[in-house]
């Protein structure tokens, strides 16, 4: 047993627009197909006319409409999140550049010769770490943020080097 159709109904006023499948009512009640001839494209005053839509379709697009209000609302939630996260790797980044910045005082300082080969070389070691720290960080940052982290990678993969040079020419020399 077929399901009967079911129709909603939109009151057309004087200036709409004929469109196909419009009905206009005549004196006794009864609803007859609107003809659209080249005089006659507009309602005209004094006419009661309707535009007949399927339920279902309403209804689907009724549905639609809710899908996309839901996929909106699921795109604003990753958008906050993905905000959230990049304020989150700044403060990283930001943190990651203090570290670098009070690593080089430390460089400055051996530089200046106040401190030993034995500090040098556990600056060194700290300065690997910190290489190895900041390569997993800027894998997580997007491609402008991930730039700035590799301008701070490569300052600090210099400062190591040349920390590393100098731990070997003061052992060289002290042999």
């Amino acid at each position: 047993m077929s399901e009967r159709e079911r129709w909603a109904y939109e009151e057309l006023q004087a200036g709409d627009l004929i469109q196909e499948g419009d009905q206009w009512q005549n004196e006794d009640g009864r609803w007859h197909p609107l003809v659209l001839t080249p005089t006659f494209t507009e309602v005209r005053d004094g006419l009661r006319a309707r535009r007949p839509y399927k339920v279902s379709t309403i209804l689907e697009i009724g549905d639609a409409l809710a899908n996309a209000q839901n996929a909106a609302i699921q795109l604003q939630d990753e958008r906050d999140e993905a905000r959230a996260e990049v304020e989150r790797l700044s403060t990283v980044l930001k943190s990651a550049q203090r570290a670098r910045d009070e690593l080089q005082l430390q460089v400055d300082e051996l530089r200046a010769g106040l401190m030993g080969v034995v500090s040098a070389q556990h600056v060194y070691s700290m300065l690997e770490d910190m290489l190895d720290q900041t390569e997993w960080v800027g894998q997580c940052l997007d491609s402008s943020t991930y730039e700035q982290m590799s301008c701070i990678q490569r300052t600090i993969a210099v400062i190591a080097q040349r920390l590393n040079d100098m731990g070997k020419e003061d052992t060289s020399a002290n042999d």
